[in-house]
């Protein structure tokens, strides 16, 4: 089931709030009638926005993707696969 969420991260001289879209673990089904089973599903999660508050604002700005280059982006992601495995 998919749940919406977001994350803080303080970067430069402004905070971004990641806001992505989270579909936890499935473990999978290996006993019963063969109709009951399923194999297990990882957890999948994808960027939806990217919001800033650059220091000394009080309002989220909303800023496209694409303002953003692909290794911040990454490390964005990577702090949010690290936020997954703390919650496991």
């Amino acid at each position: 089931m998919k749940q919406r969420k977001s994350h803080v991260l303080d970067y430069e001289d402004m905070s971004v709030r990641i806001e992505y879209d989270y579909y936890p673990a499935r473990r999978a089904q290996i006993s019963g009638p063969p109709e009951w089973c399923y194999p297990e599903e990882p957890a999948e999660w994808g960027i939806t926005g990217i919001r800033v508050m650059p220091n000394g604002y009080k309002d989220w700005i909303m800023t496209d993707r694409s303002n953003w280059n692909q290794s911040k982006l990454d490390e964005f992601a990577a702090s949010l696969e690290e936020l997954d495995e703390e919650t496991k």
